[in-house]
């Protein structure tokens, strides 16, 4: 997760006219949104191993 975290505060620092968001696994969307990193989440259910992030 601190490499997905990294990425994506480099991204908002170098875009800040757009908001950023993450696409993935039940787990990823969690612990980004945990951290306050992105605006938007797209979960992909197909990964998630039946989780629903709500």
């Amino acid at each position: 997760m601190p490499a997905i975290e990294a990425y994506l505060r480099a991204a908002r620092e170098n875009t800040y006219e757009y908001d950023i968001g993450v696409y993935g696994c039940y787990s990823v969307v969690e612990e980004i949104a945990k951290r306050g990193v992105c605006k938007a989440y797209w979960q992909c259910v197909g990964w998630s191993r039946g989780n629903l992030e709500l």
